[in-house]
């Protein structure tokens, strides 16, 4: 009913917007952009479309309600049996009132020559899935016995004559070695109707394996050992005519050094690569710390009337005497000595600067490289305030550096005195606890 007033509706809403606009979709679609004041952002040829397709879709809807509508109902089918129940939901109309109603029909019920017939097939299929019941052969293993069956609706429970045998699974148990007449039972519901079913069995042990026999001989033999009061126990050295060497079985140590040592190939190149950038990241931090001290040597010589190269030969052969003496590696000094052993060998002045740029691993010591090359480009006295207001620049980061380092020492240093704040609580209050 909602579905039929609301295709009316929209048909109806259409209807009059063609009248209104005088023509057919493009008309329409011209008129709802004039009278909506050019709001609409969509085209008129996709406003004529969406109109078109309101349209049909209202009108096919409708078509479609009226065919396949509310119809009288006076049957209902049921599912075959097995296929179970269903819910069908239903209007009910009583004069005025229309009541909405919720009904359940149940699967169709067999005739009692449909159960005997169908009984009487899954009792054959039954026989036939179980080893040993249609004939003279002996069973030596454990069943698979069915509970259900895929061409019949039916559900099946099992039991057995002699449990210590053979269970309700259809497991062996304790067989004797003579064999057991086993009673099998199975008892087929379909239904309100059950059919038992014997099963007569001959059951005889599993058939076991060489392993398997060779380890039941072994435990036999070891039972019989056991009863011995001995604080030892003789493993027997021959078995079925084959004698025996027993041995421990051990995880070798060659095992554990092929484990450990294609662990650590595998994570010796990753180890390798974080040792080689926690070199570098070492040698910057030195490199950092050094700069400092390298611009004032270069500033305190070049005050005292060296040149600029001299400076730089004089830091270096200082620097040489000062490692000739066991003095420890400062990589900021290793640069400025391998300056001037480029100029000893012929490379010029501007080229040794600028090498030192190009491999330098900071920002200071390209800077440094940039104001020298200045210098030799321009000339002029203001390369020594050049390098003083650096030198003064980088002793204040020197300090701001120290300052951020001992700050993080004092956080690592946090964690060892909370542990030895507990240390001393639990000594000053465990003998009071003790002592209560």
């Amino acid at each position: 009913m909602q579905i039929t007033v609301l295709c009316i509706g929209i048909l109806c809403g259409c209807l009059i917007l063609f009248v209104c606009a005088g023509g057919g979709f493009r008309t329409a679609a011209h008129f709802l952009k004039r009278k909506t004041g050019n709001s609409l952002t969509v085209p008129e040829k996709g406003i004529a479309g969406s109109l078109r397709v309101l349209f049909f879709v209202s009108a096919g809807a409708l078509v479609l309600q009226q065919i396949s509508g509310d119809s009288a109902v006076r049957t209902l089918t049921r599912n075959s049996y097995g296929g179970g129940s269903y819910t069908e939901i239903l209007d009910a109309e009583t004069g005025e009132d229309t009541i909405r109603t919720e009904l359940r029909i149940e699967e169709q019920m067999l005739t009692e020559e449909e159960t005997a017939d169908i009984l009487d097939e899954a009792e054959k299929q039954v026989r036939s899935l179980v080893p040993g019941s249609q004939s003279a052969e002996a069973v030596n293993r454990s069943l698979s016995l069915p509970v259900s069956l895929d061409d019949f609706p039916v559900r099946i429970t099992w039991s057995t004559s002699d449990y210590t045998v053979m269970d309700w699974d259809g497991v062996l148990k304790e067989v004797p070695e003579t064999g057991a007449a086993v009673t099998l039972t199975a008892e087929i519901t379909l239904g309100d109707e059950t059919r038992s079913v014997p099963i007569e069995l001959m059951v005889y042990p599993a058939e076991l394996g060489e392993e398997a026999q060779f380890s039941k001989a072994v435990q036999e033999s070891i039972d019989a050992a056991n009863e011995d009061t001995s604080d030892q126990v003789i493993l027997p050295e021959e078995i079925g005519g084959q004698k025996i060497i027993w041995k421990k079985t051990e995880t070798s140590p060659a095992v554990y050094l092929c484990f450990f040592g294609i662990l650590f190939a595998l994570l010796y190149p990753f180890a390798a690569k974080r040792k080689e950038e926690e070199a570098a990241e070492l040698r910057v931090s030195q490199m950092k710390r050094d700069y400092p001290g390298v611009l004032s040597r270069i500033v305190l010589f070049m005050n005292a009337g060296m040149s600029l190269r001299g400076t730089i030969e004089k830091i270096g052969a200082l620097y040489v005497r000062r490692r000739e003496a066991g003095k420890p590696e400062r990589p900021g000094f290793e640069e400025i000595l391998r300056i001037g052993k480029e100029m000893e060998n012929g490379i010029t002045e501007e080229q040794a600067y600028e090498r030192l740029g190009q491999r330098a691993m900071t920002a200071e010591y390209r800077t440094l490289s940039v104001i020298l090359n200045q210098n030799l480009r321009r000339g002029g006295d203001e390369l020594l305030k050049v390098l003083e207001r650096e030198a003064a620049e980088a002793n204040e980061m020197r300090l701001k550096t120290a300052k951020v380092e001992g700050e993080k020492t004092e956080t690592r240093l946090l964690g060892p005195m909370v542990v030895l704040l507990g240390v001393v609580m639990a000594v000053m209050t465990v003998p009071a606890f003790f002592s209560m």
